[in-house]
Order: C-alpha cells, then sequence, then structure tokens
C-alpha cells in the first residue's frame, strides 16, 4: 500500500523549524520513490510536521514542495481533522 501523507514529529518543538521541515520533505520524496517502485504512481504527497499540538501541512507536487504557512493547532480539533480527512479524501479518491 503506498503512503498517503508523512507525519514527522518537530524538532525541538517546533513545527516550523526548518531540519523539521526539510526532514518532512525528504519523507515526501522517500514516498515518491517508494511508490513509483511499486508502480503506485501517486502525483501529489502529503506531509505534515507537528510538536503535537502546532500542525504545518506540506505537498509535494511535482518538483516542488509547498509549505501551507497556516498553522493548525489542537485546540481547533475540528479544523484540524478537517486538514486531515481533506488529504485522506483525495488520496483515496
Amino acid at each position: 500500500m503506498a503512503p498517503i501523507i508523512n507525519i514527522t514529529e518537530a524538532k525541538n518543538g517546533e513545527a516550523d523549524n526548518p531540519r523539521s521541515l526539510a526532514q518532512t520533505a525528504a519523507q515526501l520524496l522517500g514516498s515518491r520513490i517508494f511508490n513509483q517502485q511499486n508502480n503506485t504512481p501517486i502525483t501529489d504527497l502529503y506531509g505534515a510536521c507537528t510538536s503535537g499540538y502546532d500542525w504545518l501541512f506540506l505537498k509535494l507536487e511535482g518538483s516542488k514542495v509547498i509549505i501551507d504557512t497556516d498553522r493548525y493547532v489542537l485546540n481547533n480539533l475540528p479544523q484540524l481533522l478537517g486538514v486531515l480527512q481533506h488529504i485522506i479524501n483525495i488520496q483515496t479518491a
């Protein structure tokens, strides 16, 4: 089964830490390679970098990584779950 989202634990508890975002981007590239090797072409891949409270989302679209600059937080759970559900809906359609 192809991965549909990569979730990375934030470094130093900061979801926007450049090292955390770079790790998430690297995982997205790894997922693309895995999918290609298993003949499961998924054009857009999604990732999240989280401290457990703050969440930032990334999208690998073609050869570029897009970072959603909106910060999603645990105390607004309906919004956070909405983003996750949206990603699942896109990837399983």
